[in-house]
């Protein structure tokens, strides 16, 4: 029987699918691209974000609404492009 398998070489990773919630359209707008990963370290950005907005999703729920957390979340938001500019850029 033939291995059919990629060999252990390749560029290329697979990221498993991450289930994103329905979210506010703050969120959205703010942390979310449209860009598919092609390298292990597009890979990690991808799962670095999804972390992100998980944390930027738990900070609108337990944070008042203040300018302390729109600060917060333009932080995060900052971290993100920096990271994300690194990679794809």
């Amino acid at each position: 029987m033939a291995n059919t398998s990629k060999p252990a070489d390749s560029t290329e990773t697979e990221t498993p699918p991450v289930a994103v919630p329905q979210l506010p359209p703050e969120l959205a707008s703010r942390f979310l691209t449209e860009t598919e990963p092609v390298t292990g370290d597009q890979a990690a950005v991808i799962r670095a974000n999804a972390y992100a907005l998980a944390l930027a999703a738990e900070q609108i729920v337990m944070l008042p609404n203040s300018r302390e957390r729109s600060l917060a979340l333009t932080a995060l938001e900052e971290a993100l492009m920096w990271a994300n500019k690194a990679v794809f850029a």
